[in-house]
């Protein structure tokens, strides 16, 4: 995943044709670990994969790792909802997901 990401990021790679990467990288947001996990959040938000975004919001909850994936790709998503999440998460909370949540805010647009 680290390789898609990179190109991703790089070399604008789109999300494959195949129907089941994006099965594949929700299945990771809901049930996979570590890396993986945080790999498939910010692949999310490189491909802007909106539909994912309560994923995104939920697991941005979670540990301190998932949390900084699930913000930076909520962050890559962008729009109002983005921003007020961003927002709100900043605001509340413990202090590393507040300052998580202000770096993702600079990401904003």
């Amino acid at each position: 995943l680290a390789a898609v990401e990179e190109a991703a990021r790089g070399r604008k790679v789109g999300l494959p044709s195949d129907p089941e990467a994006l099965a594949r990288i929700t299945q990771l947001l809901d049930a996979g670990a570590g890396p993986a996990r945080r790999a498939a959040a910010r692949l999310a938000g490189v491909w802007k994969l909106e539909g994912l975004r309560p994923r995104l919001e939920k697991l941005a909850t979670g540990d301190t790792d998932d949390r900084a994936a699930a913000f930076d790709a909520i962050a890559r998503l962008g729009g109002g909802a983005g921003k007020t999440f961003l927002l709100s998460a900043a605001g509340t909370g413990d202090p590393a997901a507040r300052s998580q949540a202000v770096v993702a805010l600079t990401g904003l647009d």
